[in-house]
């Protein structure tokens, strides 16, 4: 819990580093050329990604999305229920 709240992902994608993508930064003259990105850094302009093209296919904005996944029934999108972020068997 954080603040009373539930403090886990509603929504995880692959952030391995060892599945990380190839990006091309200009924001910061010093660093621009392409970088390996892994974490929230690819999982979340991924999924935003993926909202973007069920816009595109919808024609409209989705606006608030959480009750509309958690409505729909196939298995990518469960709820959160137990478990941690632990590392190992």
């Amino acid at each position: 819990m954080t603040g009373g709240r539930r403090g886990t992902p509603d929504v995880s994608m692959n952030a391995a580093m060892t599945a990380a993508v190839l990006t091309y930064s200009t924001f910061d003259p010093a660093n621009r050329g392409f970088h390996l990105v892994g974490g929230t850094s690819e999982a979340l302009p991924l999924f935003a990604g993926v909202v973007a093209m069920a816009a595109q296919v919808a024609g409209r904005r989705l606006g608030f999305l959480n009750p509309v996944l958690y409505e729909l029934e196939f298995p990518p999108l469960v709820d959160v229920t137990d478990g941690d972020n632990s590392v190992g068997p």
